[in-house]
């Protein structure tokens, strides 16, 4: 998004008055750099890590660690480093997938479900998403949502022989879940 040079040098007078403002304390030498940063990114759309000029190669070894920590099982240790790359970076995909993974993985399944939500809105035809919601969905006792979901997948699978396997363990869940359903619903 390019912007003005009078709207880059307001955004950049309006990161000195939030600076004063909140009393945040920082290097006198440091107050430009960040002034600039914050108009690239407010003035000109630039992502964060591209305006604080992260390397990637940084990001990468952010994105490990927090990995580690992860295949670990320290899921709440894992989940700030996700998420903080996910600031700064929104257009990886692989860090919202991570944050969601880390509250499934913790049992906050509602807050899992909103995040693979959050994935799925970004890589709308990718089934994966799907499969997780459905546990979610299950393990927090929404079973007419979890249903709705695998559904969805079967229909995204279909639409991409690269996803036939998924597609099955979809439909077999699908089977499953509607048994349950229709033995609650005899109940009744």
């Amino acid at each position: 998004m390019a912007c003005t040079k009078e709207e880059f040098e307001m955004a950049k007078g309006e990161a000195e008055t939030l600076i004063d403002h909140h009393n945040i304390p920082v290097a006198e030498n440091a107050r430009p750099f960040l002034s600039e940063a914050y108009a690239k990114m407010k003035a000109g759309g630039m992502l964060p890590k591209d305006a604080l000029k992260l390397p990637a190669a940084l990001m990468e070894l952010a994105y490990q660690y927090g990995y580690n920590l992860f295949q670990s099982g320290k899921y709440q240790e894992a989940l700030p480093i996700f998420s903080l790359l996910r600031q700064l970076d929104i257009s990886d995909l692989r860090t919202t997938f991570a944050i969601a993974a880390c509250h499934h993985y913790s049992g906050e399944y509602l807050e899992a479900a909103g995040n693979y939500l959050v994935y799925k809105y970004m890589d709308p035809l990718n089934p994966m998403p799907n499969y997780h919601l459905y546990d979610c969905y299950m393990k927090a006792e929404y079973p007419q949502t979890a249903l709705y979901v695998l559904q969805e997948g079967i229909i995204l699978c279909d639409r991409d022989p690269r996803y036939g396997e998924l597609g099955e363990r979809l439909r077999l869940e699908m089977e499953h879940l509607k048994e349950i359903l229709k033995s609650k619903y005899e109940r009744e």
